[in-house]
Order: C-alpha cells, then sequence, then structure tokens
C-alpha cells in the first residue's frame, strides 16, 4: 500500500485528504466525496460520505425551490368577532378555473391558523413591485390583540374585512378546504370578489425569488 492511500472498512483504497472542516489528513467523507469524483463505485461510499451526499442533495433542492417564483400577499382574516390582522403570505397559487379559487400556505407555527376554518372570510392583497410600505407594515407580525391597520389606508370589503387600498389587487374569498402539508396548512380558498386598485396595464405585481427554498 502506498503511503498516501489506505484500507477503508469496506475494502477500498481512498487517498488522504486535507478535510475542509477541521484541517486535518482524514479519510472522513472528503475522501469519499473525492473518490466518487473519480468514478468510483458509489456503493462503498463510507457513512460520513453519504450524510454530506445527503446535505449536497438538499442544498441543490433548496436552491431548485428558491428559484419557484411567487407573489406577494397580505392575508387578512379575522376571529370570528372583533378581531382582524394582516399577514405576510407568498406561497399563493391559483388552483381552480371554475370556481375561482387560490391556495394559500400557511407556517404551523402561526396563530392565523386557529382563525381559518371552513367558511371562514379572507382577503388577499397582492403587493405591487417596488412597494416597501405593506411590507414594512406586515412584515413584523403581529399579536392576536394587536391593531395591524394602523396608519395603512384602508376600506371595508364585501366580507366585512379590510382591503388594503395601496395594494395592486385584492380579492375576496372563503376558506373551502384546508388540508395539512409538512410543516405548513395549505388553505384552499375560493374568490368571490376582486378590486383592482392600480392600472393593471401598467403596474407590476412584485416577484418572490429566494436563494434558498427552506427559507421564506
Amino acid at each position: 500500500m502506498r503511503m498516501h492511500e489506505f484500507a477503508t472498512g469496506c475494502g477500498v483504497k481512498l487517498p488522504r485528504v486535507l478535510c475542509r472542516d477541521c484541517k486535518s489528513m482524514r479519510i472522513g467523507y472528503n475522501a469519499c466525496v473525492v473518490g466518487e469524483s473519480r468514478g468510483w463505485d458509489r456503493s462503498h461510499l463510507c457513512e460520513s460520505a453519504g450524510e454530506i451526499r445527503v446535505q449536497d442533495v438538499q442544498e441543490k433542492i433548496g436552491q431548485a425551490l428558491g428559484r419557484i417564483p411567487s407573489g406577494v400577499f397580505i392575508l387578512v382574516a379575522g376571529d370570528g368577532a372583533a378581531a382582524k390582522t394582516g399577514m405576510l403570505a407568498s406561497w399563493v397559487q391559483q388552483a381552480s378555473f371554475q370556481p375561482a379559487q387560490v391556495t394559500v400556505a400557511v407556517n404551523k407555527s402561526r396563530y392565523l391558523n386557529d382563525w381559518l376554518k371552513a367558511g371562514s372570510p379572507v382577503t388577499l392583497n397582492q403587493v405591487a413591485k417596488g412597494d416597501n410600505s405593506l411590507f414594512r407594515q406586515f412584515g413584523k407580525g403581529f399579536e392576536p390583540d394587536a391593531d395591524a391597520f394602523s396608519g395603512v389606508e384602508c376600506v371595508p370589503g364585501e366580507n366585512g374585512l379590510p382591503v388594503l387600498s395601496s395594494a395592486l389587487m385584492s380579492m375576496e374569498g372563503t376558506v373551502s378546504s384546508q388540508m395539512e402539508s409538512g410543516d405548513h396548512w395549505i388553505y384552499l380558498i375560493t374568490i368571490h370578489h376582486a378590486h383592482s386598485h392600480r392600472d393593471v396595464g401598467s403596474a407590476e405585481a412584485f416577484v418572490h425569488l429566494r436563494k434558498n427554498g427552506f427559507s421564506y
């Protein structure tokens, strides 16, 4: 055996390499990754190499997910009594032509999930490109009893919830159903009314892209 090689537990000779984490010469995952790049049989890669492979795959998945474009919306809902709030939401997609429906994903950690039940009214206000005022207002989040709409120009909607006048468009609807999706709840919203606050021909919607699809 050459000085720069040694036998692993699976009987495959791999070169020593400098570990990019601990900076020592070792066999660990770096050697296995190097070995794979040289065309060695992946079935002989050690366990630590497999762990890094998973990390690499997750990183690539995160990059791919982050390039899925989405709009940015302010989701407005109430508790069925007097309380109302608004939440920044970007995972909104059209789901049906007839009836007009969209899906909205809400993190399970949000108290808003307690308010969103079948039949609950909601309003989705689409943020226009270049409009940072709604980001500043709703990006910080609010406690259930806080006035989320203080200083924001609103008009009452058909469903009784605030419609944000500075938005590009607003859609009023009701929750039709929901489903669990990992760490989120997905709500199917049937749209009943829509409002355009700006010239559709000239105004553009804010488009959100992320570097890492495993964060907002």
